[in-house]
């Protein structure tokens, strides 16, 4: 039997980088290769969930 070690984070939602809308179905899983060299899961998780959020919320709005 094979043991699988993985660990579940989610990005928090933002409606820059992540809307929360829900799917209505999965149709497939998907595994992405980011050619980034030295990075890990966590650097992107930390991208995704706090750089880039906090760097949208920066930008000047068209208001």
């Amino acid at each position: 039997m094979v043991s699988l070690n993985y660990e579940v984070k989610h990005i928090k939602k933002h409606h820059t980088t992540r809307t929360g809308n829900k799917l209505l179905k999965v149709m497939a899983d998907v595994i992405h290769f980011t050619a980034n060299n030295g990075a890990t899961a966590d650097n992107h998780f930390t991208y995704f969930n706090t750089t880039l959020p906090n760097a949208n919320d920066k930008l000047p709005t068209d208001k």
